[in-house]
């Protein structure tokens, strides 16, 4: 079946249901309430950062990276992840790929760090529920110092924590 015709066959809601699962996972990221990001990814679900964390951030379990996000998004000041331009491309009735586009910002201080990257999703739609199967990074640029602010993070939560 040709992509058009499949396109024909994604609602406007299941379009929209895409967008938020995937928008979701950076906003509670970023208002720190991990808690409620599981539940948007399935759960054999797979990341790949490896493109901005290096090879060990390959292909890596879902629970297992956003473990690791408790160990230094709350150590920054603030974070905030903006998310725009949404390529969706169903491939089955119950399967969607997706591009888009992220600029994603870090604080300490006066200290930035920030990031502009493409990601891409993969999509199971399980229980009239569209959820993250795999979610990968395409580095494009940086602005800051990454490893300086990410140690620093780091730091602050352990410290935190005593």
């Amino acid at each position: 079946m040709a992509t058009v015709d499949l396109i024909t066959k994604l609602s406007a809601d299941d379009r929209m249901d895409i967008i938020e699962a995937i928008s979701l996972v950076t906003l509670y990221g970023d208002s720190r309430e991990f808690d409620k990001i599981p539940p948007l990814f399935t759960e054999d679900a797979t990341l790949d950062y490896s493109e901005v964390f290096g090879e060990e951030s390959s292909c890596i379990p879902a629970n297992d990276f956003f473990e690791d996000v408790r160990n230094f998004i709350p150590g920054f000041d603030s974070t905030q992840h903006l998310i725009t331009n949404f390529e969706i491309v169903p491939v089955a009735h119950d399967v969607a790929r997706v591009r888009s586009q992220v600029r994603a910002h870090h604080r300490i201080g006066s200290k930035d760090w920030a990031i502009s990257a493409m990601y891409r999703h993969e999509l199971r739609k399980d229980h009239r529920r569209w959820k993250i199967a795999k979610m990968g990074v395409r580095f494009l640029f940086e602005d800051g110092d990454r490893e300086e602010l990410l140690k620093e993070a780091r730091a602050r939560v352990n410290a935190s924590r005593g």
